[in-house]
């Protein structure tokens, strides 16, 4: 295939400059290369330059006349042209061709490349260098890595030169012959093609420059990807597809498509749209569509390519193109192949959230690997629903797969109904899961399955037998048998045991209906008497079980010891399917809970499914859920059944301390958490989450946190349907995340309300049939009748689940929101979740929950959001928002929190939420905080400091001094934050049990105030602690310099100078905004900030003190000599610059624009931070007014506020005596310290 010609000797040692400049054409080395197929010169070019830049430590591209100082290497210049020689000839005709081409070292570029065209056929590569750019490796052996690189490449590669680079090469042949042939062609190529019809043909389409855009993430299968790689290139299989689909949709014979040639973003262009210079145009005919049609395609992209000289702005301006704002003037439809896998590739993957569609539809196929392949779309919203993008996509795939015909590819989607269904699994004879539990433990008798953090564990064999042990002991003791209702009450602590006591209770034939322990006594009772329960079992004393209690149930207490007399007694009943294995009780929308009733065969056939993901992905399995969470029954006995270890941990904190976990089974809000403080262990195979909506947002810091990539599935299922009843896969980002399919034995329809199947895409409620539906509510026959219903088009009885969803045309259902979570504004039905996902696909902002409240007799929307780096405003927030929702959706207020409140089992607890967020409006409006004295003491202000951080962690702005934090509702994760926060602001690390020791909040403040006055405690004050100083308007930082030296060494002051900014500032709010950033640039997420603020600098502090707090971060301000909103109108600045000297001009102008920027301040300070330190001197601004309009003015301003009056005498600024001022400036900082 391919012949070399050595025309030179190589040269093994390194030649020095000196020795070539004695005699340069000693040590020229040329080599040439033919090949009987033409080279492709995009691709070889692709291929040279790989294997410079890999090995660009030894090759060297230029040489310094002075010394050996080497350059490094860049982009070579492929030539091109044509050679007519005689075969026989060949070797002459080289060498003539060569005369005269010796290289200069010292004045251009020491290697040279050109591809020629030989008369007789194929190519001639020709290799042309000097010895010099050789450094221990030889021209034979780059030869054949060029090659190897060339072949490892596609056929037809998309990638050359930056254009400026390439336009800069190429200018000064615009008038060449060469460059008039490709524009001809351009022509006649673009000339003959219709105006492209745009797809779906029934919808009207947008004029908009600006087009709301939508992304579709779609990972292809092994036998798709594969269906791309039987042909030479994979873009030209999938180009030919989107022929035929387009083709026979449109009835449209040409198609004309911009292609890439560079898969890098050109941002500076991405305003000007058409201007693509690194796309050209490829015209898609109606062969090619046909069979053979992709090497049709790969033709054209080879010819395209060489008429690359006309640029895709070449070709709009000279043939006269008409351009419009809305569309490109060539094609609407962009076509992009990126291959991921090559080493020099420069692109990373980047999470894309909502922004300008700059095409109609947009394909970007990735190669991920070498065997797999994704497909990318990006779509206008105002033409394309997802409907449509799933049908095409779904019809693209089965077209390339070879699956259809053409005559089968349908313009519209077909009426398929949103039924999926998946085959049952062999249960392999279990009826129960103690059958499986016997079988585990007669393989790996001597494994632990149990364990704790405290070093407590347990065998299989170990387990078996202290189940066995308890079972004996409640068939002896107590009349199980006796109880129709055979269900037994458990209220355990999490502890190795707990485990085995659910075991013993089924191996007596009992169900068990667990309790967490840590649910208020009241919740308990309702449940045990809405159960009807007789027997309680628990390793405790319980307070809460009174007289009246032990009248209706017997209480059971497992941590007494057992007598070793009853162990003859049989410790297994018979056990079928249908008999009730476990009871969960869940909300009741009456405020009464409802008990959910498993039976074995729903736990069997669900364990079934749990085991095809393999053993080795249960090997060791944290247990942090509640027991009674459903996501509880997966972690133990797909856990157990597996013959894995089950690590059983007392919260979610203590999940960050063990690395060796292989599944993580939680809801998205811990994983966010896990995934934010890097304690993903790294063991992790495969991560699970469920029990709420999955944000997009979480997926995202998913991949972008994640190191190993484990496994990642998105589940779905209510109590009522075994935990889970449907999976998905999630292999990236995408914009919308669906729940996926049927797991194994089950069912999933979408009905409207006359109980019939929609079509896919059409939005109904979610209804579940199969082996895992519950057997009903417990003695609530009503309700069960209501819920559980016999649904015809699936045969069978189906549960309703009033969840809102929908089927896409690729078969996966998706999630909208609860068929409640709607509301009226001025008459018009408001979905929640639209509003939420709105608002979570803008930057900066994480989570978001829409809460509606009551408000003068109106129903009006809080958006409570967690906010993220990037985050901007709250105006620039609803700004974003009027963009892509209409008016009557759009938020009243905005509610930034720093995380959401959770119930027991991790998820966000919208009751509390919502609560919390009335009372926050309510706050806002009223301002109703009492005033705090300007003398607090240090343990007041502690208290009140720790107040802050309580109510900011736990979401609720009424916690008072004699709060209960655990009363409260504390969860672990809150806990955690509150320890981090604690530990930030004073400098104290405490512990878990520190916050139950001591849980109210007047109890926790003392036990801080002591431990800060030890000795060995660490000081309440960090040396060098940042103090941010914003002077006044038109002052210099080098005017406070001896007052910063008596803050000094217990601060290190910054200055945050805004006075450039000043002169051309349009109002306080954009002056404040870039100050914002520079002081957000300068500052760590969650640190307690510092801030100092004089004259009109105090007005600036003030304001950043007010953002600081809305987005959840504490900030102190001391604001000195500042006039804050208590300026008369008749001030002046004469008063004290002195009126008419010239030499204060400059001055004046900043002076006047302070004054007019102050105005506006004076209109937004409409909040006063939190804690704030006033200082005044009778000799300042503050002293111009009367003492007794001071104080009035600075106590209206800051009622309710950690507020300090300080008249500091003589002190100035400008003077050496400021001690009073300076003491208390450091006294109100440390504490925040």
């Amino acid at each position: 295939m391919y012949k070399f010609f050595e025309l030179t000797t190589t040269q093994q040692n390194f030649i020095t400059a000196e020795r070539i400049n004695q005699n340069p054409a000693l040590n020229q080395l040329t080599v040439a290369i033919t090949s009987d197929i033409p080279f492709d010169p995009m691709r070889l070019k692709n291929a040279i330059n790989t294997v410079i830049r890999q090995n660009g430590r030894e090759l060297r591209m230029q040489i310094h006349h002075e010394g050996e100082k080497f350059y490094p290497t860049r982009d070579i210049c492929l030539q091109q042209g044509a050679l007519f020689v005689d075969q026989q000839d060949l070797d002459q005709a080289i060498a003539r061709w060569l005369i005269g081409r010796s290289i200069a070292v010292m004045d251009e570029e020491l290697i040279r490349f050109t591809l020629l065209e030989l008369s007789t056929g194929g190519n001639l590569l020709i290799i042309e260098s000097s010895h010099i750019i050789w450094d221990g490796i030889s021209v034979a052996i780059f030869l054949q890595r060029t090659l190897d690189c060339y072949h490892a490449r596609c056929e037809v590669s998309l990638y050359h030169d930056d254009y400026n680079m390439f336009v800069q090469q190429l200018a000064s042949n615009r008038d060449t012959d060469g460059y008039r042939r490709s524009l001809n062609y351009w022509q006649k190529l673009v000339s003959d093609t219709p105006t492209v019809a745009l797809l779906p043909l029934n919808k009207k389409h947008s004029s908009r420059k600006l087009k709301t855009t939508g992304y579709r993430y779609l990972p292809m299968s092994e036998p798709l990807s594969a269906s791309l790689l039987t042909n030479n290139h994979p873009l030209s299989r999938f180009l030919s597809a989107f022929c035929r689909y387009y083709r026979q949709s449109t009835q449209q014979e040409n198609l004309l498509v911009g292609i890439p040639y560079a898969g890098r973003s050109h941002e500076r262009d991405r305003h000007q749209i058409g201007l693509y210079e690194n796309t050209l145009p490829l015209l898609l005919t109606a062969a090619m569509a046909e069979s053979g049609g992709d090497k049709l395609i790969r033709k054209q992209l080879l010819t395209n390519s060489f008429h690359q000289l006309v640029s895709l702005n070449d070709i709009v301006r000279h043939l006269e193109l008409k351009s419009s704002s809305s569309t490109h003037p060539l094609f609407q439809i962009l076509v992009n192949y990126v291959d991921l896998t090559t080493q020099d590739n420069t692109i990373t993957r980047l999470f894309i959230s909502n922004g300008a569609s700059l095409f109609t539809l947009s394909f970007h196929l990735l190669k991920i690997t070498e065997q797999r392949f994704a497909l990318q779309i990006e779509f206008d919203r105002a033409v394309y629903s997802d409907v449509d993008i799933d049908f095409l996509s779904s019809t693209l795939f089965r077209v390339i797969a070879g699956d259809m015909a053409l005559s089968d590819v349908a313009v519209d989607p077909e009426p398929r109904i949103s039924l999926l269904s998946e085959p049952h699994l062999p249960i392999t004879g279990n009826k129960s899961v103690l059958n499986c539990l016997q079988q585990i433990t007669a393989r790996r008798p001597d494994v632990i399955c149990l364990r704790s953090p405290h070093g407590t564990s347990l065998t299989f064999a170990q387990l078996e037998l202290r189940s066995k042990e308890l079972a004996r002991y409640f068939l002896e003791n107590f009349a199980f048998a006796s109880d129709e209702a055979r269900i037994v009450a458990c209220d355990l602590t999490r502890t190795v045991d707990s485990i085995a006591v659910l075991i013993a209770l089924l191996r007596c034939g009992m169900a068990f209906m667990p309790m967490d322990h840590k649910f208020p006594a009241a919740r308990k009772q309702q449940i045990l008497d809405a159960s009807h329960c007789r027997f309680l079992v628990t390793d405790r004393t319980l307070e809460w079980v009174g007289e009246d209690v032990l009248q209706k149930l017997v209480m059971i207490n497992v941590s007494l010891p057992l007598p070793l007399s009853l162990y003859k007694l049989a410790c297994k009943q018979p056990v079928s399917s249908q008999q009730l294995a476990y009871c969960l009780y869940t909300s009741g929308s009456t405020g009464t809970p409802k008990g959910v009733m498993l039976s074995h065969g729903n736990l069997t056939a669900f364990i079934a499914w749990s085991l095809t993901a393999g053993e080795e992905i249960f090997r060791r399995v944290p247990f942090v859920t509640s027991f009674s969470f459903d996501l509880s029954i997966y972690e133990i006995f797909a856990t157990l059944c597996s013959g894995g270890c089950l690590t059983v941990l007392d919260n979610a904190i203590q999940l960050q301390y063990h690395d060796d976990y292989t599944l993580l089974n939680t809801v998205p809000s811990v994983l966010e958490y896990l995934l934010e403080h890097r304690a993903l262990p790294h063991a992790l195979l495969r991560v699970n989450v469920a029990g709420e909506a999955l944000s997009p947002n979480v997926v995202k810091k998913y991949f972008f946190f994640a190191t190993k990539m484990p496994e990642f599935y998105n589940l779905y299922g209510p109590t009522e349907f075994t935990t889970y009843a449907t999976e998905y896969h999630i292999t990236g980002p995408e914009e919308s995340i669906p729940i996926g399919v049927p797991i194994a034995g089950n069912q999933v329809a979408v009905i409207n309300d006359a109980m019939e199947p929609l079509l896919r895409g059409q939005i109904g409620q979610i209804v579940l049939a199969g082996v895992n539906l519950a057997s009903g509510y417990m003695h609530a026959p009503e309700l069960t009748t209501e819920r559980f219903v016999f649904l015809t088009a699936l045969n069978a009885i189906a549960y309703l689940t009033g969840d809102s969803g929908y089927i896409d045309g690729a078969g996966r259902l998706h999630y909208i929101g609860r068929q409640d979570n709607q509301v009226k504004i001025r008459g018009h039905r408001v979905e929640l979740s639209e509003i939420e996902l709105a608002a979570e696909n803008l930057e900066g902002i994480g989570r978001a929950v829409a809460c509606p409240v009551e408000h003068s007799g109106h129903k009006e929307i809080i958006l409570c959001i967690v906010t993220e780096r990037g985050f901007s405003t709250k105006q620039q927030v609803l700004a974003a928002l009027r963009e892509v929702l209409p008016g009557y959706m759009i938020p009243n207020w905005i509610y930034i929190l720093e995380a959401f409140p959770l119930n027991h089992n991790g998820k966000i607890d919208r009751k509390v939420l919502a609560k919390q967020s009335g009372q926050w409006l309510d706050a806002l409006l009223r301002h109703h905080n009492q005033p705090a004295g300007p003398e607090t003491p240090i343990p007041v202000k502690l208290e009140q400091q720790l107040l802050a951080i309580c109510c900011s962690v736990l979401h609720d702005p009424f916690l008072h001094r004699d709060s209960d934090l655990i009363a409260s509702g504390a969860n672990s994760l809150d806990i955690l934050r509150l320890l981090e926060r604690i530990e930030s602001t004073f400098s104290l690390r405490l512990n878990y049990e520190d916050i139950f020791t001591a849980p109210v909040i007047a109890d926790l403040t003392l036990s801080i105030f002591h431990r800060l006055r030890n000795e060995d405690a660490v000081p309440p004050v960090k040396r060098g602690q940042t103090l941010y100083f914003l002077p006044g308007a038109g002052t210099l930082g080098a005017v406070y310099q001896s007052w910063f030296k008596k803050l000094t060494p217990d601060f290190a002051v910054k200055i945050l100078n805004y006075n450039h900014d000043l002169p051309s500032a349009t109002s306080f709010e954009a002056l404040a905004d870039k100050t914002w950033q520079r002081l957000k640039a300068e500052c760590q997420v969650g640190e307690t900030i510092h801030l100092v603020g004089h004259s009109f600098g105090g007005c600036l502090a003030y304001e950043l003190a007010l953002r600081s707090e809305r987005q959840a971060q504490i900030c102190y301000v001391t604001i000195i000599d500042s006039f804050l909103d208590f300026m008369p109108d008749n001030y002046r600045w004469e008063n004290f610059t002195g009126a008419g000297d010239t030499r204060l001009a400059s001055l004046h102008v900043l002076l006047d624009k302070a004054m007019v920027l102050h105005k506006q301040f004076r209109i937004i300070a409409n909040d006063v931070p939190r804690n704030i330190n006033l200082l005044y001197a009778r000799g300042g601004v503050g002293g111009y007014f009367s003492k007794d309009l001071l104080l009035q003015n600075i106590r209206r301003l800051g009622a309710g506020r950690n507020i300090t009056l300080v008249d500091g005498g003589h002190f100035s600024l400008f003077s050496d005596v400021a001690e009073q001022s300076i003491n208390n400036l450091k006294n109100f900082h440390r504490i925040g310290d």
